[in-house]
């Protein structure tokens, strides 16, 4: 098993995922004002919002497995 304990490390990972936070937020406020036109139907909306629900999913699952991985090595 390999055990990292690196603040260096652990800080760009936050700046990392504050990073794509505010890539996904710039995004969807874009995709919002696309969204406006008469030519997007609900279903082009609702298949952003699902995609963007199973993201979510997604990581809290690998966040499930890591606290897995924690439990078992403590």
């Amino acid at each position: 098993m390999i055990i990292k304990k690196n603040k260096k490390q652990i800080g760009r990972y936050t700046e990392d995922f504050d990073f794509a936070m505010q890539n996904l937020s710039s995004e969807i406020a874009r995709y919002l004002e696309v969204a406006e036109s008469d030519y997007v139907s609900h279903n082009d909306i609702t298949r952003s919002i699902a995609l963007i629900n199973w993201t979510a999913r997604t990581i809290a699952e690998n966040r499930d497995e890591l606290e897995m991985k924690i439990l078992v090595a403590e």
